[in-house]
């Protein structure tokens, strides 16, 4: 095994994550009550992911996924990387 990989930290973009969980819902035509009731979760618990208020735990991503006909990497969003130079603009 290759011990001198690096590995790239990701940060989860839940805003775009649940966005994508929305429309892959909406593309299915399934509901939040749907969801809700096939994961035996609350309504709003539903509601707060496709907000990106909250994400689904791992085994919950996994099952939503499957009901969803993808994996989990498809309803991931990374948040894009800045540069040292877009950070140094954002900060002035």
């Amino acid at each position: 095994m290759n011990t001198d990989k690096k590995w790239d930290i990701v940060e989860l973009d839940t805003v775009a994550t649940g966005i994508r969980i929305k429309t892959l819902m909406e593309e299915r035509q399934i509901s939040i009550r749907d969801v809700s009731d096939f994961m035996k979760v609350s309504f709003q618990a539903v509601y707060r992911w496709q907000k990106g208020e909250t994400l689904p735990t791992i085994s919950n991503m996994y099952i939503l996924g499957q009901l969803l006909g993808t994996d989990v990497d498809d309803m991931l969003v990374a948040k894009e990387k800045e540069s040292p130079r877009r950070r140094l603009v954002r900060f002035l």
